[in-house]
């Protein structure tokens, strides 16, 4: 804001009043230091609601979000995880996690994409990796777009229909960002 006043006294005077950019009817005529008063009323306004937000925000607790729980009663799987944040681009990524269920693991899933919104989630199964409780699955590389850096995050379900997340998004970000090494 501070350099716009600076650009208007310096040169509000130097240009005509009334410059057309285009036709009239459609307000694109006039002179560029008009547009600061529009810009102070605009960000004096974006401060006023973020005021306003912060008061509200503040003044209440975010609800968390609460599984289910499945007719048993047990609690849902416990995932125990080691994030990958970095990996060469142009190689497969395997991820491995280690699970935990009172009633033995249905199933487990690892969820991954691109960071780009057009891409959707794809999904391989983690299977059992040669120890109790491990799983483990392979992104190949081909799956593995280098213009990209990778997302992911790890979905568990208990053979009594008890669901889990991993990372748990009532702690943090609810995905796992792989930084590719180009």
């Amino acid at each position: 804001m501070e350099a716009w006043r600076q650009l208007v006294a310096a040169t509000g005077d130097f240009y005509a009043e009334d410059l057309m950019m285009g036709v009239r009817e459609a307000s694109l005529c006039g002179h560029w230091k008009n547009e600061l008063a529009a810009l102070e009323a605009g960000v004096g306004a974006l401060e006023r609601q973020r005021r306003e937000l912060k008061t509200t925000n503040e003044a209440r607790t975010a609800p968390q979000y609460q599984p289910v729980a499945a007719p048993g009663g047990l609690p849902a799987p416990v995932v125990v995880h080691q994030p990958v944040t970095t990996a060469p681009a142009g190689k497969p990524l395997t991820i491995t996690a280690e699970v935990t269920a009172p009633s033995g693991i249905k199933w487990i899933h690892l969820r991954y994409r691109s960071v780009n919104q057009h891409e959707d989630y794809r999904t391989l199964p983690m299977l059992p990796a040669g120890g109790i409780d491990h799983y483990r699955a392979v992104i190949p590389a081909e799956e593995i777009a280098p213009t990209w850096d990778l997302m992911y995050h790890i979905e568990a379900m208990d053979n009594d229909g008890n669901g889990r997340m991993y990372p748990d998004l009532n702690k943090e970000t609810p995905y796992i960002l792989v930084r590719l090494q180009r």
